[in-house]
This record gives C-alpha cells, sequence and structure tokens, in this order.
C-alpha cells in the first residue's frame, strides 16, 4: 500500500531541496562513504578471539560507530522533510557518540571495557528497582540485586539514577582527555567551538527551555503569540552544517582506529572539504583580487568560478 506524504512534508520537502539541495547532498555522500569502504569489512569478527569474548574496546568502538552513524543518517533525514529543529536534537546525541568513540580509542582498554560492564550492570540494577514497584507486572525474585558495597561502588561510578555517562566523566572531561586527537590551532579549536556553541544550542533544543520554545515561535507582537506546526526550514542549514562536522570526525576516528587504507582517508578529506565549502560564507576581503580560474578561497579545491564565484 501506498501512503501519500502530507502536503506540508511534500511542500517543505521541495522547498529544502530547492535552497539545501547541494548541503544534503554533501552530507548523504559521506553516509556513501561510510557505507563504501565499510563493505569489504562486512562480517569481520571482533572481540577477543581468544578468550571467546566478544565484548571488547573494538566491539565497543564499532558500536558507537554505528550508533553515530544511524543518529546522523536519522538527522539528515529529519531535515530533508523540514525538520531541522528536530535534527539539532538528535545531533546533541551525535556530539556525545563523537565524543565516547574518541574516548574509546583512547583509554586503557580493559578500563573500558570493565566500565562498560559496570555501567550496565547498574542499568540492570537501576531497572530492577523500579520494576520491583510493580510485582503484578514482574516476577520480583527474577530482578538482579547485589550487596550495599557493589551498589555503592556503581552510585560512586556513574550516580545514583546512572545519569553519568558509562565513561565516568562528564561531557567536558572527556573532551580534555581527547582533544590531542585534533591538531593544534584551528582543528582542535573548532573542536571545542562546537561543544561551546552548537552542542550548547542542541541540548537546550531538547530540553523544554525558553530557547526551545523560542525556536518554534512564528510570530509576537501586540496581539499576541503564534507558533507554527508542522516542518519548516527553521534550523535546517545548521542542522546540516554540524552533520558535515561532526559525522566527518566520527569517519576519521573510526578510520584510524581501524587502520583502513590511506586512499580511504584521504577520500574522506576530499569530500569534507569540497562539503564544508558549501557552508562557508567569503567576506569581501577574501574574494577581493581573485580570479575565476584562481583556486576557491574557501579551499574547497574547486575553481572559483565553479565554487564562491559562481
Amino acid at each position: 500500500m501506498t501512503v501519500a506524504m502530507r502536503p506540508e512534508v511534500e511542500a517543505a520537502t521541495q522547498h529544502v531541496a530547492k535552497v539545501y539541495g547541494e548541503q544534503l547532498k554533501a552530507c548523504e555522500a559521506l553516509i556513501d562513504f561510510a557505507m563504501d569502504v565499510g563493505e569489504p569489512r562486512r562480517g569481520r569478527p571482533l572481540g577477543d578471539q581468544e578468550s571467546k569474548n566478544i565484548l571488547s574496546a573494538d566491539t565497543i568502538i564499532a558500536g558507537l560507530f554505528v550508533r553515530a552513524s544511524n543518529t546522523n543518517w536519522a538527522a539528515l533525514e529529519l531535515c530533508r522533510i523540514g525538520f531541522g529543529e528536530k535534527a539539532l536534537m538528535l545531533q546533541r546525541s551525535l556530539f556525545e557518540d563523537l565524543a565516547d568513540l574518541a574516548w574509546a580509542t583512547v583509554a586503557d582498554p580493559q578500563h573500558a571495557v570493565q566500565m562498560f560492564k559496570d555501567h550496565e550492570e547498574q542499568e540492570h540494577l537501576l531497572f530492577g528497582d523500579a520494576a520491583a514497584k510493580y510485582p503484578q507486572i514482574f516476577k520480583t525474585e527474577a530482578l538482579p540485586t547485589v550487596d550495599d558495597t557493589r551498589r555503592k561502588e556503581l552510585k560512586d561510578k556513574f550516580g545514583s539514577f546512572g545519569d553519568k555517562s558509562w565513561t565516568g566523566l562528564n561531557l567536558h572531561e572527556r573532551i580534555e582527555a581527547i582533544e590531542h586527537l585534533w591538531a593544534e590551532g584551528d582543528d582542535r579549536e573548532e573542536l571545542h567551538f562546537f561543544r561551546r556553541i552548537p552542542h550548547r544550542l542542541n541540548n537546550s533544543a531538547l530540553h523544554t527551555t525558553a530557547y526551545a520554545l523560542s525556536a518554534i515561535k512564528r510570530k509576537e507582537d501586540d496581539e499576541g503569540i503564534s507558533f507554527s506546526i508542522g516542518p519548516t526550514a527553521q534550523g535546517v542549514e545548521a542542522a546540516l552544517s554540524n552533520s558535515n562536522w561532526m559525522y566527518t570526525q566520527v569517519l576519521r576516528i573510526a578510520l584510524g582506529h581501524f587502520d583502513f587504507p590511506l586512499e580511504d582517508r584521504e577520500r574522506l578529506e576530499r569530500l569534507y572539504v569540497e562539503g564544508r565549502a558549501l557552508f562557508t560564507t567569503l567576506t569581501e576581503d577574501q574574494v577581493r583580487g581573485v580570479g575565476r580560474n584562481d583556486p576557491c578561497p574557501c579551499h574547497s579545491g574547486k575553481k572559483f568560478k565553479h565554487c564562491h564565484g559562481a
């Protein structure tokens, strides 16, 4: 059975394709790249094969990569149909996926695996505590229990309600632990910029904040306030820009950790530079004196006439 697209979604989809089509294609190219380079490795076993232990630092890293990829993919689909603000909410998670992925590649593998196991244990324990309040639904004798000493150990690591990351570190601490993966200068500053600005705004968009409510405001005047419901172009450009940078970093780290061929990494860099140029606005000073056949100052690698000079 074919389900018709709602007219509001169809109109928004056409508008996004017209205004942000090139940016969307650039972000989708990164997903296509990931699927392409990952295909030859599909089915390759991970984990400690000697000890038959499936869980390892590599399986955690691979899982984080897949989670980040799916989150990014879903965010792009939301952008495509005009739900940019909702895409930004997902990208709040995407940035933490990036931080966790990077942390797992630099942490002691045994420590990372133990933290993951401990966090999983506390999750089961906390669920058991909640389920025990509903004996008519859950069999209480099957719920997990631990002694007070172990419960306190888990509480100290992850908080009373499991509100801390499985790494045991807050986001600021994770960024401090991984920042050396970005070269000093512009690259590292970009990492901190995304933590300080886009991630902060995306976090505000996710929760019920004044910022989040203002984002859906269509008009405010002496007669009152009106809100928009349904898809719009609002937030789409920011979400696409976030996706281009965040997912590229995820890919860089994954390709480096799993020792992908140099040509794959070089191909990724070309895709990123070409895509990033679409989100770059050049000033008059930057384009002054640039000939049509000169390289574009945005560093896309294209001639000016085929890029910002078009």
